[in-house]
C-alpha cells in the first residue's frame, strides 16, 4: 500500500479523534447520529456537481487537443482524480490522474496535462473567488487566514495566466529549472507546446466564460447539503466555501485544515458529520487507483520522450 494513503488511513481518523477530545464531543455518536437521507444528499449533490464539471472538462478537452471524449467518461475521471487528489494532493494527484485519462482517448500528452490544468484554474478562480465574495458579504475576522489564502490563490492563477500570455518562448530562467529536474528527458520540447495549449485559455473568450459559469454552478449545487445544519443557503455556501478552499492547501487527506476552517461556521459535532460525509464523497472515486496504472505513466513519459 502507498505510503501517503497510510498516513491519509491513520491520519484522518487520528485528527477527528484529538478534534472530538478538544471540542468534548463523542466521535462515535456524532458519526452515529449521520441519517440516511445525509447521505443521500451530500452524495447526490456531489455526483451532480461532477457531471456538471465533466461538461466543463469535455468541452476543456476537446478545445485543447481536438478529441472529442464523452461526458460520462469525463465524469469517471472527474471522480477517480477527486479521489486520488485527495490521497496525492496537488497537480500530482488530481490533476496528473485526470491527464491520463484524457490521453488514453488520444489525446497528446502535453494537450491532457493542459486540459487538467486549464480545469484546476477554474476551480480555483471561481471557488476562491466565490469564498472571497462572501468573506466580504459576512466579515468573519475569524476565517481572515483562509480569505487570504483565497486571495493568493486567486492571484497565484491570474498571475500564471498572465505570464504564460506574455511570454511565448521557453526563456533561460525556464530553461535552466528544466534542465535542473531529476528527469533524464528533455522536456523544453514539452514544456513549450504545454505552454502553447495552456495560453489558449487567454485566447478562447467562451472557454472562459462557460468555465467560470459551469465551476460556479458546481459550487452551488455541492452546498445545497449544508443547509441541514445551517438552515439557510448563503451560510451553508459559506461553510462548503470554507472547506473548498481549505482543501486546495496541499495536505493529504486535507486533515486537520478541514477541520478549522468548519469550525469557524459550524458547532463541533457538525464538524465531524460533514468531514465524514465529505470522506465518503471522495471514497466514491477508489476505482481510480485500478484505473490508473504505470503503464499510463510510461506512455506519457515515451511520449515526451520521442516529441510527440
Amino acid at each position: 500500500m502507498d505510503k501517503k494513503t497510510i498516513v491519509v488511513i491513520v491520519l484522518i481518523p487520528l485528527i477527528l479523534y484529538v478534534y472530538s477530545l478538544i471540542t468534548h464531543v463523542s466521535l462515535i455518536n456524532a458519526l452515529e447520529s449521520v441519517k440516511p437521507e445525509e447521505y443521500a444528499y451530500f452524495i447526490g449533490a456531489y455526483m451532480l456537481q461532477c457531471y456538471v464539471l465533466s461538461i466543463r472538462d469535455s468541452y476543456i478537452v476537446k478545445r485543447i487537443s481536438k478529441i472529442k471524449i464523452s461526458r460520462l467518461y469525463a465524469f469517471r475521471a472527474r471522480v477517480a482524480s477527486n479521489f486520488i487528489g485527495f490521497i496525492i494532493p496537488g497537480t500530482v494527484g488530481g490533476d496528473l490522474t485526470r491527464a491520463l485519462y484524457y490521453q488514453r482517448k488520444g489525446a497528446k500528452v502535453h494537450e491532457s496535462f493542459a486540459s487538467s490544468l486549464i480545469e484546476a484554474f477554474f476551480d480555483g478562480i471561481a471557488g476562491n473567488g466565490l469564498y472571497i465574495f462572501l468573506f466580504l458579504v459576512f466579515l468573519n475576522v475569524g476565517t481572515v487566514i483562509f480569505f487570504l489564502i483565497a486571495l493568493a490563490n486567486l492571484i497565484f492563477w491570474i498571475a500564471l495566466v498572465g505570464y504564460f500570455h506574455l511570454s511565448s518562448r521557453i526563456n533561460r530562467v525556464e530553461a535552466f529549472l528544466l534542465s535542473k529536474l531529476p528527469i533524464n528527458i528533455d522536456l523544453n520540447r514539452f514544456y513549450s507546446e504545454f505552454k502553447g495549449d495552456f495560453k489558449k485559455i487567454s485566447v478562447y473568450k467562451e472557454m472562459v466564460l462557460i468555465g467560470i459559469i459551469l465551476t460556479t454552478i458546481g459550487y452551488l449545487i455541492v452546498a445545497i447539503p449544508f443547509i441541514i445544519y445551517t438552515n439557510h443557503y448563503l451560510t451553508a455556501l459559506l461553510a462548503n466555501q470554507l472547506y473548498q478552499v481549505a482543501s486546495f492547501i496541499p495536505i493529504p487527506g486535507y486533515a486537520g485544515i478541514t477541520e478549522l476552517a468548519l469550525s469557524s461556521v459550524l458547532p463541533p459535532k457538525n464538524v465531524i458529520e460533514v468531514r465524514y460525509l465529505e470522506i465518503i464523497n471522495a471514497l466514491t472515486g477508489i476505482y481510480g487507483v485500478k484505473d490508473i496504472d504505470i503503464n499510463d505513466l510510461r506512455n506519457a513519459i515515451n511520449e515526451i520522450r520521442v516529441g510527440n
